[in-house]
Formats: structure tokens, sequence, C-alpha cells
């Protein structure tokens, strides 16, 4: 026999908390594929099953809901989604004691000596790399100056070398300015 209907999917809901600055606790909640279970009940309960609010909270349409806490103490929650689906969460007394100290004021501070720091960094770099060019350029003009300096002139004298710190004359010697 076939049937025109389609299959049945069950879906697992999950959630999770989060502890916000404030006094306040942020659930959120989503079924296995990802869809908002919108409108779904959050009820919270303290250790001794009572309920620490009034009346059960809703889901949102991102599947979140925020409560607020006066103390630090263990508490349950319970989301209810309908058809079945229900999820229990546990929050410990230790994760809400941790928020209950008032938020602290963020500072920034300039990184002033990690500025310098860098700056020096890339100066230092800039000397090394510019000392190695003109090492290499000095070597060079040492080779031609020796090699012009191993030629000899036509009287069969040696040139100066570099190794002197002379220059070599002009191949066709001095010549006069002529106006």
């Amino acid at each position: 026999m076939l049937s025109l209907t389609p299959a049945a999917r069950a879906h697992r809901l999950d959630g999770e908390y989060r502890v916000l600055p404030g006094g306040k606790v942020q659930i959120e909640s989503w079924f296995e594929t990802g869809d908002a279970p919108k409108g779904a009940k959050v009820t919270v309960y303290r250790a001794d099953g009572s309920p620490l609010l009034a009346a059960p909270g809703e889901l949102d349409d991102r599947g979140i809901y925020v409560f607020t806490y006066k103390k630090a103490e263990p508490l349950r929650v319970v989301i209810a989604a309908g058809q079945g689906h229900r999820k229990e969460l546990t929050i410990a007394t230790a994760d809400l004691a941790a928020r209950d100290a008032p938020p602290r004021e963020r500072s920034y501070e300039f990184p002033v000596q990690g500025l310098a720091a860098g700056v020096a960094l890339l100066l230092a770099l800039g000397a090394f790399l510019l000392i190695l060019r003109q090492g290499r350029e000095l070597a060079a003009l040492r080779r031609r100056l020796d090699a012009l300096a191993g030629e000899r002139d036509g009287l069969g004298a040696e040139r100066p070398s570099a190794a002197h710190g002379l220059r070599p004359p002009h191949p066709e010697g001095i010549r006069e300015a002529r106006p």
C-alpha cells in the first residue's frame, strides 16, 4: 500500500545558556535542523523546585530568551517546544556567581612601547640592508679598480692600485682645458 503523506521526521531539541553581565542569563534553543523553536515555553526552577519567575518565558524568532536573577543559586531551565520536544539545562551556582560581580570597565591604552619597538626594528632592518648593498657595490668597485691597476701603461710601469687608495690616471693622460 502506497502512502502519499511525507515521512515523519523526528528532530531533537537542543539548547544552551550563557551567563551575561548584570545578573542576566541568555537561553538559546534550536532543533537539530537548525530551525528555532519559535514560541517555545521556558520555565526556570530553583533547586527546591519552585519557579524563579512568576510566569514562563517564551523564545523569540531566533530561539532566544533572556531572564534576570538576583542571587547565585543552582537553576534548572526547562524548554518545552510542544509535540514532546523538551530540553533541560542545569546552571551551576559557580557559573552565576562568577558573573555577579559588577562588569569591569574596559580601558584601552595605546601601545606606545610596541609601536616604538616596531619602528626601531624596521629602521634597523633598513640600515642592515643599506650596509649590505653598499658593501656589494664597494666590492664591485674594488674589483674594477684592481682590474685596471693590473694593466700596465705604455712605459711598462704599473698603475697605482686601489690598495694604495689612489685613483688610476685617465688613459689619455692629463688634458689642459681649452677655451
